[in-house]
């Protein structure tokens, strides 16, 4: 019982710096705190609850899936605290009574829905949660796309004896959808999957944090800027519908120049009228079309490629780079070489089996981007289980 000792008295000190810490190192305790709070957990279990909470675990997804398709969250985060019955749920959901209450036992069993009384329901926090964009999108894209393609990476690994996927064309996706296509096509073909894709990748940064409140664009970029409000500020490369380029502007309005957004065609298509950015269509293996622009930007892009690549994406984007002016900016984890946060490693294991990517330690960025003739100037982070910024620039 020594270490649930020591957790305790870590978890006290915790508790307490939070309350004297300043607002500034808040986030950081909050992080800590959340980590010994999980390690408590295992400290105080069985050998036969481990085994139980990690075979079961995806029972909760399961629930939770179902409760996101009835509407179950939004009901109860609507009814503002008024408790509902099982009755007055089945009764708006249209879902069978017993039915119901037997799916409003499992989701009150694991404080996905507050139970006030005998089949009586509330939202809490984790009700709250997947009544987001994010919750609904990201329940529906990893329960109906995602598992599929994980549940083969064991077998996947197996017949390949486990050497690292570096082939999208032959990972586990083609295993576990039947394919034969890139899993990015195959998506593509599905309006529903691209739809929750697109969404849940928007919101994906809501709980981690914002690069913009790290990496002063206005003094990295803003400065030395030339060529006036013709000259391009930011190519956002293979940039979604454009969200990130909202953000610098909403966070930097006074940025001048011209802001562009690349992408596919069917991802270009679905991109309203917008005065933030110009859209584009480019594919990001071929040849880049703005030359020295002050930045370009790519936000969870080479974490789907293999180093090689990887190289090729990232040569035709220094072909267009002007020496000691444009710079290279890299959103994405940078994985410690000890002490990897969960979240980390999970995106890891996620690219692994859907595109036969990686996430990459800081030693393995230096290598990949050195190797195409670039230096990396400095890599901004502020906490480890979220994206860094990698600043590059083309050797001198």
């Amino acid at each position: 019982m020594a270490e649930v000792s020591n957790l305790l008295k870590r978890i006290d000190l915790l508790g307490k710096s939070m309350q004297e810490d300043s607002f500034e190192n808040l986030e950081a305790r909050r992080r800590e705190l959340k980590t010994a709070v999980r390690k408590l957990g295992v400290a105080l279990e069985t050998p036969g609850e481990t085994v139980d909470r990690f075979v079961y675990q995806p029972a909760g997804n399961v629930v939770i899936r179902i409760a996101v398709e009835l509407g179950i969250f939004q009901i109860l985060v609507r009814s503002r605290g008024t408790p509902l019955s099982s009755q007055e749920l089945a009764k708006v959901t249209g879902a069978d009574y017993v039915l119901l209450t037997r799916i409003l036992r499992s989701l009150a069993a694991i404080d996905a829905v507050g139970e006030v009384a005998e089949e009586s329901y509330v939202a809490t926090a984790i009700t709250r949660a997947f009544a987001t964009s994010k919750g609904i999108s990201g329940s529906r894209l990893f329960f109906d796309f995602l598992y599929p393609i994980w549940n083969a990476l064991p077998s996947f690994l197996a017949q390949n004896k486990y050497q690292n996927p570096t082939d999208p064309l032959n990972s586990a996706s083609q295993h576990g959808l039947k394919t034969d296509k890139h899993v990015f096509e195959f998506m593509g073909e599905d309006p529903t999957h691209l739809s929750d894709f697109n969404t849940f990748m928007s919101t994906q940064r809501e709980g981690h944090q914002n690069w913009l409140d790290f990496y002063p664009a206005d003094q990295q970029l803003g400065q030395g800027f030339t060529g006036g409000e013709d000259a391009v500020m930011v190519v956002d490369v293979g940039g979604a519908v454009g969200h990130e380029l909202e953000l610098i502007k909403s966070t930097y309005p006074t940025l001048p120049g011209r802001f562009i957004l690349q992408d596919l065609t069917e991802t270009i298509k679905k991109c309203h009228s917008n005065p933030v950015f110009e859209a584009m269509v480019h594919d990001f293996f071929t040849s880049q079309p703005i030359k020295g622009a002050r930045a370009y930007y790519f936000r969870n892009v080479f974490h789907d490629w293999c180093d090689e690549n990887c190289k090729k994406i990232l040569r035709q984007t220094t072909a267009a780079m002007t020496k000691g002016y444009s710079k290279l900016l890299i959103n994405e984890m940078v994985v410690p070489p000890k002490g990897a946060s969960v979240i980390a490693t999970e995106s890891d294991l996620n690219v692994m089996a859907v595109v036969a990517g990686m996430e990459r330690t800081e030693k393995q960025w230096y290598a990949l981007l050195e190797s195409v003739g670039l230096q990396i100037t400095k890599i901004w982070t502020k906490a480890e289980d979220s994206e860094s910024i990698i600043e590059a620039e083309l050797k001198g």
